[in-house]
């Protein structure tokens, strides 16, 4: 059974105080005026897709929207998932690449002189250890020993035939794999 939702924002701005002062001796008398209608804080059940990605109902953005509105919105987000790192051991990702060696690889514009290996992750996203550089997947260049091309991107369907490979691999992570893929789709689809 699933529990309401008690919290309500006003519909309209928050009340406001006013205290009249009489003389000294006498306490301020206080009136407040309060808004009547209240609107209905959403559900995360209600709010939220199939994949568990938040999407607000275009009545709610209308009123989050609304330059005079007079309150605060906190909204906290809790992944559907951590972010789980290893070190990237795969062929190369660039474009129109045939290098199907796989290997390590390093962050070439590290300020380290020996770099660690580059890690990803499951949110698509590559990281270096020695200079703490992380940025997702589309905002990495590639360039491999054996391919005979400059550095270059990715694209969703390189990246797909590359971790098919890494799938077919055995004793590869299948689950994180597919966890980084799957990220990896909504970057470049969103």
């Amino acid at each position: 059974m699933t529990k309401s939702n008690e919290y309500i924002l006003p519909k309209e701005k928050p009340f406001e105080t006013v205290y009249e002062l009489k003389n000294e001796n006498e306490k301020p008398v206080e009136e407040a005026k309060h808004a009547e209608e209240v609107v209905r804080l959403p559900m995360l059940s209600e709010i939220t897709d199939k994949d568990g990605k938040v999407k607000l109902p275009p009545e709610f953005i209308e009123k989050l929207r609304d330059p005079n509105a007079r309150f605060r919105l906190d909204l906290v987000v809790f992944p559907a998932w951590t972010e789980e790192w290893e070190d990237l051991e795969i062929s190369c990702m660039a474009r129109n690449c045939g290098n199907k060696y796989v290997s390590k690889w390093i962050h070439s514009n590290c300020s380290y002189f020996y770099p660690s290996n580059i890690q990803w992750s499951t949110h698509a996203r590559l990281k270096c250890p020695s200079c703490y550089t992380i940025a997702d997947i589309s905002r990495w260049s590639f360039r491999c020993h054996g391919g005979g091309h400059s550095y270059q991107t990715t694209d969703l369907p390189t990246l797909t035939d590359v971790m098919i490979a890494v799938l077919d691999k055995p004793g590869s992570n299948r689950e994180f794999v597919t966890k980084f893929l799957k990220s990896a789709r909504d970057i470049f689809n969103g």
